[in-house]
C-alpha cells in the first residue's frame, strides 16, 4: 500500500482541478501581481512586502474581487482563511 498521507495532512480527492484552479488563481496570480508593484516600491521579498497595507489591501482585493468569482467551492477548504 501506500504511505499514510492522511495524517501527513494530505487530502486525497477525486477530482484536483478545483484544488489546482484555486492554488493558481489566489496564490501563484497573487504572486505574479505582487512582484511588480513590490519591486517598484524597493521589495525583494513577499513577506516583507505583504506588510505594506497599500499591497495587502491591492492583494485581498484581487483576491476577493476577481479570482473568487471565478472559482467552484472547494471541499474542505475555507477560501477566507487560504487567502490570508
Amino acid at each position: 500500500g501506500r504511505p499514510p498521507l492522511e495524517k501527513a495532512g494530505v487530502q486525497v480527492v477525486p477530482d484536483v482541478l478545483p484544488y489546482e484552479l484555486m492554488k493558481l488563481r489566489l496564490l501563484n496570480a497573487s504572486h505574479q501581481g505582487l512582484c511588480y508593484f513590490a519591486h517598484l516600491m524597493g521589495y525583494s521579498l513577499v513577506h516583507e512586502a505583504c506588510q505594506n497595507q497599500l499591497i495587502a489591501k491591492f492583494l485581498m482585493r484581487y483576491m476577493d474581487e476577481e479570482a473568487t468569482p471565478t472559482l467552484q467551492p472547494v471541499q474542505g477548504v475555507d477560501l477566507g482563511a487560504y487567502k490570508k
